[in-house]
């Protein structure tokens, strides 16, 4: 997109009222257009919606209450990208971290409620910890809650 695309919104009241409905609006009027390139795959926004509803059923039972915060740490940003919009699908607001800042666990106390990882994490007390592993996320995205690794630490 450049800045004189005539899919922009050229006013601020034109703007989506989240990063979730305007991704929302995208998939409806182009379901079919790439919405995410990267080295190692190519989405549809029908693609990346069907990977959001996905990801949005396993980490929906950890957002308890409305903005339940989740902090996000993973290296892939495809998956990064549709764990964000599944967080707010889900209710959730969402915390990018980098595994640096991970440390020390009384600091991921303070931020976030619940962690999603790709990476097998140290436990935190009182944290929900889900861990996407790669068998899990090479299943095309076809997951199932109850086969999600989630477990309060």
């Amino acid at each position: 997109m450049t800045a004189s695309d005539p899919h922009l919104p050229t006013r601020w009241s034109d703007m989506p009222a989240s990063v979730l409905s305007g991704f929302l609006q995208s998939v409806r009027a182009h379901p079919d257009v790439e919405a995410v390139v990267s080295t190692s795959v190519r989405l549809s926004y029908r693609q990346l919606a069907q990977r959001v509803a996905a990801l949005a059923r396993m980490i929906g039972p950890a957002v308890t209450e409305p903005g339940t915060v989740v902090g996000v740490a993973v290296d892939d940003p495809v998956l990064h990208l549709a764990l964000l919009l599944a967080i707010e699908a889900s209710g959730g607001a969402s915390v990018s971290l980098e595994r640096n800042t991970m440390q020390p666990h009384s600091r991921l106390k303070r931020i976030c409620r619940c962690l999603v990882v790709d990476q097998p994490a140290a436990p935190v007390e009182g944290k929900t910890i889900i861990h996407l592993s790669p068998a899990l996320l090479a299943e095309s995205m076809n997951l199932d809650c109850a086969r999600c690794r989630a477990s309060p630490m």
